[in-house]
């Protein structure tokens, strides 16, 4: 129980800590340079998360080495 009350809280104050991010890099930049980094982010997300890098490398320790 206590476990999901402490998971809760931290998300939520990292929940909040990036939308106050988002927030203010909006009022310091212009909104189509934060539409872009966000876009990047997205991306990046997509690109390197578990399962894309898992079949990406697939098979890539199992194969003996060539002999040469």
């Amino acid at each position: 129980m206590l476990r999901g009350i402490l998971m809760v809280s931290f998300t939520a104050i990292v929940v909040v800590a990036v939308a106050f991010g988002y927030w203010w890099t909006i009022r310091q930049t212009e909104l189509l340079l934060v539409l872009f980094l966000s876009a990047i982010g997205a991306l990046n997300i997509l690109f390197y998360s578990r399962w894309v890098r898992l079949k990406a490398l697939k098979d890539n320790m199992l194969k003996p080495p060539d002999p040469a």
